[in-house]
């Protein structure tokens, strides 16, 4: 399982609403938003804000519902379903059927290291970092 969060900042000055885009491979399939015409890059901090309310959701969902997650500023979305102890992760043609646990403690500790170096570089009061600390930290107490 690989994620991969790639920020575009326009410039040195981060902020909350940067653009940026957000790829998961796994099994020899890649879920991407990035590298498309017309381009889907998205409000990272925004989408994985949403992203990790989504999986909260969907893990303490008893049904196999399914769950679709729309990107700000984007066309890309994704569905999540939870198949027993498997979460599914649909992308127009593409499905990654991943063990949910191990994909939220995985995800949990990308984003929180990937998020460490940026928070210094972003305004404390900034509220899309702020959506995505409060999501990564109830993230954190469903594990």
């Amino acid at each position: 399982m690989e994620i991969k969060i790639t920020l575009l900042p326009i410039d040195d000055q981060l902020s909350g609403f940067e653009l940026g885009d957000f790829s998961l491979s796994h099994n020899g399939v890649t879920i991407t938003s990035a590298g498309r015409t017309p381009s889907q890059s998205m409000m990272i901090f925004i989408f994985m804000s949403d992203f990790l309310e989504m999986l909260g959701a969907v893990t303490k969902s008893e049904s196999e519902s399914a769950h679709k997650i729309i990107a700000a500023d984007s066309s890309f979305s994704l569905t999540l379903t939870r198949s027993g102890q498997n979460l599914v992760v649909e992308e127009k043609n593409a499905t990654i059927v991943l063990p949910l646990q191990d994909f939220l403690k995985t995800i949990y500790l990308y984003i929180y290291e990937w998020l460490e170096p940026l928070k210094i570089r972003i305004d404390t009061n900034d509220p899309a970092l702020a959506d995505l600390i409060s999501a990564l930290n109830k993230l954190k107490e469903i594990f």
